[in-house]
């Protein structure tokens, strides 16, 4: 069954993709580290509310 950490990281993915930003773009974008936006579009971190 998936859960709601691996829901959240596809589709933070597909919105992501659907404007055209890379990893390191979106993760200047909301003041995260790359590797964060990595952890949590594979699922295996959930974004803090002020990073949705």
């Amino acid at each position: 069954m998936t859960d709601i950490k691996e829901l959240t990281g596809k589709r933070i993915k597909e919105l992501r993709l659907k404007k055209g930003l890379k990893q390191s773009e979106l993760a200047e974008l909301v003041s995260l580290e790359p590797r964060s936006i990595s952890r949590i579009e594979s699922g295996h971190h959930f974004p803090k509310d002020e990073h949705l």
